[in-house]
Order: structure tokens, then C-alpha cells, then sequence
């Protein structure tokens, strides 16, 4: 049976009353595949039984009542073959890319930023108990990141010169034996906001937020990792921290385990590409510490 037809049977299987008039396949991401169904929703089925869809649809309603901006809304949820997946309504609006937010005035760029800080604000302060009832794991940073040096070694070993094996246990050892990166109130994540999970209206205004798919609950600095391509209006957020320096540590920190885990997943998926792009960018993110 083809991926396509598998879809099919799971939304007839789960919704026998919803009419399929059409579907195309929409994006590929690491964990799920989207389809545009009838032209009007989006239909998110897992790669593999480990996605966490049914987070998501249990998650997702609630926080639509909570945060002011638009995220996808739920209409249905299921699970076919021990894969659970939803249907939400699209977010309306431009999504972001380097270009626009290059192209885009300083005041405009400002005016979007400040309104995606709100946004993580609103969702740190969400409930922990309401999100652990939905499944969402609560993430040790500091196990979590010893994990990913020791299971990341012998890759790394393979593939790094030994001048940058020792810078990167040593960014490690700096931060796992800082007490003050570790002394947050857990909140809950997005996990994965890159500029390609936001869109603005025509005016670049917040319009929506996408793809919770990495939700955690952890350190709520993890969020701002992605937001260096809004630029000054970055930067400014940065330096009116009282925690700046410590804080631009951690973003470099939190950037460089994404590289390493770009490299696992390009490993995982065997792919060449992924691989050689993740090294490199490791590689001038050592340099350049």
C-alpha cells in the first residue's frame, strides 16, 4: 500500500462521514507528511509511530484559548496502525523567510518581534500540570545534553579533527557545570520556532504560529534560539536582559547540540548532504566561539 493510500484508508477508517474530495500532498518534515485535503485542511500523518500528533491534538485546543496568537485548530484526530494523526485548519498569512524579514522595515521588524516574544511569554506561563495531562515530557537539560555528547562521541570522533573535539567538550563542560544555565522555572516549548513556523499579516503582524511537534517542557530560553534572523531587534532583546551574557552563551550552546543533532538525523536518514551541511556548520560555530 502506498503512503498516499494509507492516508486515505486512515481517514476513512477513523471518519467515515468526512468527504474526500481531493488531496495533495502538501510538506515533508523530519517526523510527519502533510496533505492538503479539499483544498481548505491539513492533514498531518506520522513518518513513524514515535510523533507525537496526539500531543499535539490534545495540546493545541487548549492553548487556542489561552494564547492571543492564531495557532492551527484542531478538527479532527485519530489513529490508524498505531499512528496517530489530526486535521486543523491552516494558519492564514505570509510565511516568514530570511528574505522578507531582510526586505522589511526596521519598524515593522520590531513591531513582529515584540509580538513573538509576547506569544512565548503567553505560552511559558501555560500550566505544566494541563500540558503533563496531554502527554507533554518534561526535558532534564542537564541529563539531556550529557546524553547527547556520550551518544554523539564515536560520530563525532569520525568526522571532527581533535582540536575540535576538545573545543566541543569544553563548550559542554562550561555549560553543564554552570549553575546559573539551569536555574529557570520549566515552561512549556514550541521547541522548533524557526522563522518558517511564524506568519505575519500583509503588515507583519503576528498572525499564526505552527508546528509544536518538538513540545517539551524545559528551559524557556530555548525558544529564542531561531530569532537571531529578526537581527537588531534581536540584539536589542538580548542586551536589555539582565541575564545577557549568560543567555547569548546558552543560544550559542543550544545551536551548536542542533548541529550535532542535524548530524545524527543525516546519519539516521543517510543523507550525504545533511551530514556534510551540519558538519560544517559545527565546525564555524567552533571556530568562531
Amino acid at each position: 500500500m502506498s503512503k498516499l493510500q494509507e492516508v486515505k484508508e486512515a481517514i476513512k477508517y477513523n471518519f467515515p462521514d468526512f468527504k474526500l474530495r481531493n488531496i495533495k500532498s502538501f510538506v515533508s518534515g523530519c517526523d510527519n507528511d502533510t496533505y492538503l485535503l479539499n483544498r481548505k485542511y491539513i492533514l498531518r500523518y506520522p513518518k513513524h509511530n514515535k510523533a507525537i500528533n496526539h500531543i499535539e491534538s490534545c495540546l493545541l485546543p487548549k492553548l487556542e484559548n489561552y494564547i492571543t496568537a492564531k495557532i492551527p485548530e484542531v478538527i479532527h484526530s485519530g489513529n490508524y496502525k498505531n499512528k496517530s494523526f489530526m486535521i486543523y485548519k491552516p494558519v492564514d498569512g505570509i510565511k516568514l523567510n530570511k528574505k522578507i524579514l531582510k526586505d522589511i522595515s526596521e519598524k515593522e521588524r520590531d513591531q513582529l518581534f515584540n509580538q513573538i516574544i509576547i506569544f512565548l511569554e503567553e505560552l511559558h506561563s501555560f500550566s505544566i500540570i494541563e500540558a503533563k495531562k496531554c502527554g507533554v515530557k518534561f526535558v532534564n537539560f542537564k541529563l539531556h545534553f550529557r546524553k547527547l555528547l556520550k551518544k554523539s562521541k564515536n560520530i563525532l570522533n569520525k568526522r571532527l579533527r581533535k582540536k575540535e573535539i576538545n573545543r566541543l567538550e569544553t563548550r559542554f563542560d562550561e555549560y553543564l557545570n554552570n549553575k546559573d544555565n539551569f536555574a529557570y522555572k520549566p515552561s512549556l516549548l514550541h521547541a522548533d520556532l524557526s522563522i518558517g513556523h511564524i506568519f505575519a499579516d500583509k503588515n507583519y503582524k503576528l498572525s499564526g504560529i505552527i508546528d509544536f511537534g518538538d513540545t517539551g517542557i524545559g528551559d524557556p530560553d530555548y525558544d529564542l534560539i531561531y530569532l537571531k534572523d529578526f537581527r537588531d531587534s534581536f540584539n536589542n532583546y538580548l542586551k536589555n536582559r539582565k541575564d545577557a551574557r549568560n543567555l547569548e552563551y546558552k543560544i550559542k550552546f543550544f545551536l551548536l547540540t542542533c548541529d550535532i543533532n542535524g548530524i545524527i538525523y543525516g546519519i539516521k536518514t543517510k543523507n550525504k548532504y545533511k551530514i556534510n551541511k551540519e558538519i560544517n556548520d559545527l565546525r564555524k560555530r567552533l571556530e568562531n566561539w
